[in-house]
């Protein structure tokens, strides 16, 4: 007999219902194996009552970022 599957955060409420800030978490994540493939950086600035800027740079012709 099967376990009753368990609702999760991420599957028991739709995305419309959890606003506009609310996400999976994963989008950082994904971005930064991304940008280590291609031998770059992720950096950012946050300032409180500002929000977060992060730049991302990829490197031309697969040279290294510093």
């Amino acid at each position: 007999m099967p376990l009753p599957r368990k609702p999760t955060p991420t599957s028991a409420t739709p995305r419309a219902s959890r606003g506009a800030g609310a996400g999976l978490g994963l989008g950082l994540y994904i971005a930064s194996a991304i940008v280590d493939a291609h031998h770059g950086s992720i950096e950012f600035e946050s300032m409180a009552g500002s929000g977060t800027t992060f730049t991302v740079r990829i490197p031309l012709g697969g040279e290294q970022a510093a």
